[in-house]
């Protein structure tokens, strides 16, 4: 273990401030620093630093510490990796009790053999030419360190030549054993070589791409105590600053991409170490207001891969987008031809996820035969039930509008919608409260005034446009016309009043469910909202019962 007292001086001999400011940007405010809190969505800065306090705290989620702490939750690493991180950046020699084991000690061999393989490109012309060939510059070759791994029998001559015991080398995935255990080889040959750098910028790993016909063109390290490749984003290292300035990241699918957008100038972008994309990946960089743009290949495999990571992102309600390179080409080509503002334009243009994911799912079905579509329609409801409540209930729109079904009521019916084994919750909208509303309005529009007593277009979720227009008294517009066809309900005068109590108490107890299940909320600032909602449900209830005895 880390000595305590070694703790505690490494703690008093940083500068919180340049810590945190080396993620994100903070501005001076009195006597203490403020931006946007990192660690949850917020739209006014809550997240103060002290100087002389040499700590950091939000007053919106309620996370703080010192700069170890800042570490730990940015990095989300553990709290002895937090004080390594810390500690390398400033130079600061930590103190271990004598039974610490200190695998750190072993990654600068991982360096020293990265050098060697650097060396070696420079000597290799035919790898050397093959990166240039990619479009790579040398400025970047060195900026990620690219090298060259030769045959088996120079990398452990190599080894030998600086005191590397086999041993270790195969701890850290250079080498293995042959399959008698007696002899150790190389696990990259003729490969060029990417070293995979750790979220603080150390080489845990390699990835190696061959220049011979071996089958498997890309290769990359086992899992060793040091490096989980379904843990890992390459390029992080590089794209963590500008991840967290701009709020997005761009997922591509090679180290390549990765390399030639980071020399097109656009930074925040990192990549699978060809593994899907997990719930790992997604701790690594969400940490904050963080929005995911997955720009895959597209050819087969690039849109099955983008499919399979939004299964993963949907479910947790992370803003995502999608960009597709059409036509087989992928980022790298492109940029290597010189098209960088196409390619930039083409990232800042992406999909929206959801409705990307709808259109591959209504996409295998026939939409002209009613009962494809009909299993269209089932499937697109499972895929809305994969999602938060809210997200859901905004897109069932969208759902319904791709299929051309003019019926909403389908999707407004309570109940449960079966995912495989999972049951999800039931789905409760106020699409017809809010239809039947309209419908009133456009039956006898003097009702405009009793609706606008109660409620306004905020309280519509489903409708906003349509209300929209009835506000507009556009009652010729096509879609009005066609709710005026509809089988919903058109209240009396008496009815409307009771049925717009009854939607605003609904809308608070769904407010008020919400604000219980919102852990980021203070208790003093919940207990206050949660008071006065339930006041507010009270008053609106005594007035539903007096209306029913006026009604009757």
């Amino acid at each position: 273990m880390i000595k305590r007292e070694s703790i505690d001086s490494l703690v008093e001999s940083v500068n919180i401030i340049d810590v945190v400011s080396s993620y994100i940007d903070l501005k001076k405010a009195g006597t203490t620093h403020k931006t946007r809190c990192p660690f949850h969505e917020e739209k006014t800065p809550s997240f103060a630093v002290s100087f002389q306090k040499q700590i950091f705290h939000c007053f919106g989620c309620g996370v703080g510490g010192n700069s170890i702490r800042f570490i730990q939750n940015i990095e989300n690493i553990s709290f002895p990796e937090a004080v390594e991180n810390l500690a390398e950046r400033y130079g600061f020699q930590l103190e271990y009790d004598k039974n610490h084991i200190n695998f750190q000690e072993k990654l600068p061999i991982l360096q020293t053999i990265n050098k060697w393989f650097e060396e070696n490109l420079k000597k290799k012309k035919t790898a050397f030419d093959y990166l240039i060939s990619r479009g790579l510059t040398k400025d970047t070759i060195q900026k990620f360190q690219l090298g060259y791994s030769p045959s088996s029998y120079e990398l452990l001559r190599f080894l030998q030549s600086k005191n590397i015991s086999f041993k270790e080398a195969e701890d850290l995935g250079v080498i293995a054993l042959n399959e008698d255990g007696r002899n150790y080889y190389s696990r990259f040959t003729e490969r060029v070589m990417f070293p995979i750098f750790s979220q603080n910028g150390k080489i845990t790993a390699f990835g190696g791409r061959t220049l011979s016909d071996h089958p498997a063109k890309y290769i990359n390290s086992p899992t060793t105590p040091y490096f989980n490749k379904s843990k890992t984003l390459y390029g992080y290292n590089f794209a963590k600053r500008e991840i967290y300035q701009t709020g997005k990241v761009h997922i591509v699918e090679g180290y390549l991409d990765v390399i030639m957008l980071h020399q097109a100038g656009i930074n925040n972008v990192v990549a699978p170490l060809g593994t899907a994309f997990t719930k790992d990946h997604i701790h690594i960089i969400k940490k904050g207001d963080i929005s995911i743009n997955l720009a895959f290949d597209g050819d087969k495999a690039g849109l099955e891969a983008t499919k399979r990571a939004l299964d993963v992102l949907m479910p947790i309600g992370i803003e995502s987008s999608v960009t597709v390179f059409e036509n087989g080409v992928d980022p790298a080509d492109l940029i290597k031809e010189g098209n960088i503002e196409k390619v930039k334009n083409i990232l800042e243009n992406a999909e929206d996820s959801i409705k990307f994911y709808l259109q591959r799912v209504v996409s295998k079905y026939d939409l002209k035969n009613p009962y494809e579509k009909n299993r269209a329609f089932a499937d697109g409801k499972i895929t809305l039930a994969k999602l938060p409540k809210v997200i859901g209930g905004e897109y069932s729109n969208y759902l319904l509008e791709i299929l051309s079904i003019q019926t909403p009521e389908l999707l407004m019916k309570k109940g449960k919608v079966r995912t495989g084994e999972n049951i999800h919750m039931k789905k409760e909208f106020f699409g017809l409260s809010e239809l039947s509303i309209i419908r009133s309005i456009i039956d006898n529009p003097d009702m405009l005034d009793i609706v606008l007593a109660e409620i306004d277009q905020t309280d519509f979720s489903y409708y906003k446009d349509l209300f929209q227009h009835i506000l507009n008294k556009d009652f010729e517009n096509q879609d009005l016309r066609k709710i005026s066809m509809m089988d919903c309900t058109s209240f009396s005068k008496d009815e409307l009043q009771i049925e717009l109590i009854n939607h605003k108490i609904m809308r608070s107890k769904k407010e008020l469910n919400n604000l219980m299940q919102n852990r980021e909320i203070l208790f003093r600032d919940k207990a206050f909202k949660v008071r006065t909602i339930r006041n507010s449900l009270i008053s609106l209830k005594k007035r539903r019962t007096l209306l029913h005895k006026y009604k009757d």
